[in-house]
C-alpha cells in the first residue's frame, strides 16, 4: 500500500489508528505513525506547517485563526485569514500553479480543506480565507493538537473568546 493511500485510509478512521509513542520518546504529543518502520525521533522532528498546494513549500505568512463550535462541542469550524500571503504575489500562480486548498501538516499527518476564498481590495488580492470544518470531537481534538504545535513553532498564543472560549469541546 502506498504512503498516500495509507494516509487517506487513516484520515477516514482517526480514532482507530491513534498510536501512542513509547514513554522514552522525546515528543510531548500522541503521534500517528504511517509506517511501522518510522522512528519516534523522526516523528517528533516534523515542524507544523500550512501550505496552499499539496506538495508546496510552507506558507510564510502566519494567519489569524478564529474558532467556532456547536453548543454541544461536537462540531466546529476553524477560519484562517492570511493577510499578505506569499501566494498572492503577482507571479505565484504562473510559477507554482493554482491554489488547491489548505494543508495543515505535522507529525500526526495532514488536515486538509478545499474551502478557500481570496478577498480583493481595490482590484488586487488582499487576503486568503480558508475554512476547515471539524465534524466530530476527534477532529476538534486533532485540530487543537495541531494548533498547539503550530503556535509553539511560531511563537503564537491562544486568546479565548468569553464564555465559550475553552479549548475542550463540551466544556464552557
Amino acid at each position: 500500500m502506498t504512503v498516500q493511500r495509507e494516509r487517506a485510509v487513516l484520515a477516514l478512521l482517526p480514532s482507530l489508528f491513534a498510536l501512542q509513542l513509547p514513554s522514552s520518546a522525546r515528543c510531548r504529543h500522541p503521534t500517528l505513525l504511517f509506517r511501522q518502520d518510522a522512528s519516534p525521533e523522526a516523528a517528533c522532528s516534523v515542524v507544523p506547517t500550512l501550505a496552499f498546494r499539496k506538495d508546496d513549500a510552507p506558507e510564510a505568512a502566519v494567519p489569524d485563526v478564529a474558532l467556532t463550535r456547536s453548543r454541544d462541542g461536537s462540531t466546529g469550524t476553524a477560519t484562517f485569514r492570511f493577510d499578505n500571503a506569499t501566494v498572492l504575489s503577482l507571479d505565484d500562480v504562473w510559477d507554482n500553479g493554482l491554489l488547491t486548498g489548505l494543508w495543515l501538516r505535522d507529525e500526526e499527518g495532514e488536515l486538509h480543506t478545499r474551502d478557500l476564498d481570496v478577498e480583493f481590495e481595490r482590484g488586487r488580492p488582499a487576503r486568503v480565507v480558508a475554512i476547515l470544518v471539524l465534524k466530530s470531537v476527534q477532529e476538534w481534538q486533532r485540530f487543537i493538537r495541531f494548533m498547539e504545535r503550530y503556535a509553539e513553532a511560531n511563537d503564537l498564543s491562544y486568546v479565548g473568546g468569553g464564555r465559550s472560549g475553552s479549548r475542550e469541546p463540551g466544556v464552557d
